[in-house]
């Protein structure tokens, strides 16, 4: 079982490079709708998607993100896909070092499958050793005829904020339902059900040190969501919307913090 580790919005490379397609070198094409570009996959904001436009021309779609430095990638997915029509294929990320070439060299970071993809809005591939000297990352996206959007894609270094440990029995999970609710021109509202349920997550992280009780008080005061990857690998988003922790214990010198999560749709 793996720990608990998270990610803020200023550790995801992939909202930090550039979109290659169209313009770099040998790159492919754009490909997206008009009122969702591509370029809305690389920024922070999961409601502001890119979105296919209707079904794609080719398979696979490509989506290329040159990281503007080398670093060693940890762990590469997606936020908040969604399967709007039609089928989904499979997801593979890809890698290349040095200067961003379309038709140069990539190798397989790894491959989410399509139910994996569908059945859950975030997902990542992890290599704990890393994958040193990544310039530029390839979102190679396998369809028959799917239409898709994305919130936004996820490349990370190591987390910086690793909890070091499992949960602790006391932990709670609180279901919940998410809807979002607009207002039309003409004032009426417009309910979307996101069909999916979502959590509210009270996290108590047993005894701890020092140092897991310094990560959680950044964690608490982060204001921003982060990217959590949870004990089973599995990539979520969430919102720090409260936390505790207890004062020294005497003469054992840890903690026992508490966070409060919740997960965004």
């Amino acid at each position: 079982m793996a720990n608990l580790r998270f990610a803020r919005s200023s550790q995801n490379l992939a909202v930090l490079g550039t979109v290659q397609n169209g313009v770099g070198t040998n790159a492919p094409a754009l490909q997206e709708d008009s009122q969702y570009p591509m370029s809305n996959a690389a920024q922070a904001d999961r409601y502001t998607p890119w979105k296919t436009p209707g079904t794609p021309p080719s398979s696979p779609l490509n989506i290329d993100i040159d990281l503007g430095a080398a670093f060693s990638i940890y762990a590469i997915g997606v936020h908040r896909y969604n399967l709007l029509g039609g089928s989904a294929g499979t997801l593979t990320m890809q890698t290349q070092t040095g200067s961003y070439n379309g038709t140069g060299t990539w190798t397989s970071f790894g491959t989410i499958s399509s139910a994996l993809l569908t059945s859950s809005k975030d997902r990542c591939v992890i290599d704990t050793n890393t994958v040193a000297s990544v310039r530029s990352i390839r979102w190679s996206f396998a369809h028959t005829s799917g239409i898709w959007s994305v919130g936004k894609l996820f490349a990370i270094i190591t987390p910086t904020v690793d909890l070091g440990n499992s949960y602790a029995a006391g932990s709670v999970l609180t279901p919940v339902r998410y809807q979002t609710v607009q207002v039309d021109a003409n004032g009426i509202p417009d309910i979307d059900d996101h069909a999916e349920d979502g959590f509210l997550w009270s996290l108590d992280l047993g005894y701890t040190t020092s140092a897991i009780r310094t990560s959680v008080w950044t964690l608490v005061n982060s204001g921003a969501p982060v990217s959590m990857i949870d004990e089973n690998d599995k990539l979520e988003e969430v919102r720090v919307v409260g936390g505790q922790i207890a004062t020294e214990h005497t003469f054992l010198s840890v903690y026992h913090p508490r966070l409060e999560l919740a997960r965004l749709p």
